[in-house]
């Protein structure tokens, strides 16, 4: 099964991205294409003698963007040129991760078990100061990997996008990012939420690179209330409102995009008519086994239940 790997790049330190593209090109499986779109001059990462090596490789396929993309828009591209080499599946890769030489094939593994339309996602080490965390990333987050379905989608994401592989299928039937959605994992793992589902590899099959430009990161789960030192009521209150107006424009374009929402799902994150209790229903549901999902859920029910339809846009 050919894979299209999706990398999006800007300004990498190229010594990290060496390590990042040595170990795609060691992968056990061999059948791949990896587009490398640069949001950023491609001239001086084609000059370096540390990505020398990589040029004679055919497999590897270099873009430049004319105009600075972003972050979300560049991993559209990438994952639409993928597109162009038949790829069956994709992957997605930062710019500076190290990939363990097991992880397309083990993916792909797993994706085989899943069917059409599906995706799959891993868990990964934390590389900080080129050391690795005693815990993985899904331990340290206490990520609810088993809440997958799309009413969760629409609260928090579990899915890192370094750590998915899709059906190409699903980047050909919905090719464009959607503005409401933040992030290119996101809307990809609610698209698939809705049709060949997700499953979870409960193994780390690469080495998640943290620092201070990460655009998401790693953040360790300490309790259920954790508030910043020196919050205000009403800052509280507007980050609850925020939140909400995130569940809310991405449910919007999901309607919009042609997924099929539920009516449950239409009455929780579309319609003002039940005051938020469809979100306080769910953290309730949650409480004993997915405490981030609960807490994120009891924010955007309070966030709902205070803003007003002049609040929302």
């Amino acid at each position: 099964m050919k894979v299209g790997i999706a990398l999006a790049a800007y300004q990498p330190d190229l010594e990290v991205f060496a390590q990042q593209l040595l170990s795609i090109q060691k992968q056990s499986h061999t059948d791949w294409i990896c587009v490398i779109a640069l949001d950023s001059p491609l001239d001086p990462v084609l000059s370096s003698r540390l990505i020398t090596p990589f040029q004679a490789d055919a497999r590897f396929h270099w873009v430049e963007n004319k105009i600075r993309l972003g972050h979300k828009k560049n991993f559209e591209k990438a994952i639409q040129e993928s597109l162009r080499h038949s790829v069956s599946v994709i992957a997605c890769s930062d710019q500076d991760d190290v990939w363990y030489e097991n992880k397309l094939s083990e993916c792909l593994r797993a994706f085989s078990t899943q069917g059409p339309l599906s995706l799959v996602h891993s868990d990964m080490h934390i590389l900080e100061n080129e050391k690795i965390a005693s815990k993985t990333a899904w331990a340290l987050e206490r990520r609810g990997i088993h809440n997958c379905k799309p009413r969760h989608f629409y609260v928090r994401n579990i899915v890192a996008g370094c750590s998915m592989l899709f059906d190409a299928e699903l980047a050909r039937r919905f090719p464009t990012i959607p503005e409401e959605a933040e992030f290119h994992d996101h809307w990809y793992a609610l698209v698939a939420s809705y049709h060949g589902g997700i499953r979870a590899i409960h193994q780390p099959l690469y080495a998640y690179r943290q620092h201070p430009e990460n655009e998401v990161g790693v953040s360790p789960y300490r309790k259920l209330f954790t508030l910043p030192a020196g919050s205000t009521f009403a800052e509280i209150l507007n980050k609850c409102k925020n939140g909400w107006r995130k569940s809310l424009r991405l449910a919007s374009a999901a309607q919009r995009e042609g997924l099929p929402l539920s009516i449950w799902e239409r009455i929780t994150f579309l319609s003002r008519l039940d005051l938020g209790f469809g979100l306080l229903l769910l953290a309730i549901m949650n409480w004993k086994s997915d405490r981030p999902l609960t807490r994120a859920c009891l924010a955007r029910s309070i966030g709902k239940a205070l803003t007003t339809d002049s609040d929302t846009h």
